[in-house]
Parts: C-alpha cells; sequence; structure tokens
C-alpha cells in the first residue's frame, strides 16, 4: 500500500512537470507566432502553478 502511495506522488509530480513544459513550450510558440506575448506566457505559467 505505501509504494502505491509513493508511486502515485512520484507519478503526479512528472505529470505536473510535463504541464508546465507544455505551457511554457506552448507560450513561446505563441510569441513566435505573434498570437501572444512573453508577458502572457509567465501570466499563465504562474496560473498553473
Amino acid at each position: 500500500m505505501q509504494i502505491g502511495i509513493v508511486y502515485a506522488h512520484f507519478f503526479g509530480i512528472m505529470l505536473h512537470q510535463c504541464k508546465i513544459k507544455v505551457l511554457y513550450l506552448l507560450g513561446n510558440l505563441g510569441h513566435l507566432i505573434g498570437i501572444g506575448n512573453d508577458i502572457d506566457g509567465i501570466h499563465l505559467h504562474e496560473l498553473i502553478l
């Protein structure tokens, strides 16, 4: 049971890190395309955290 809890916690951390990376990449992509800017990307990043 304890191992399951540790595994779930680790998986949650990995999932959270992936979400941050995806949002960061989307923010940069939006900046390159011209849809958004760096400030929008930072606010979105802070909102998820």
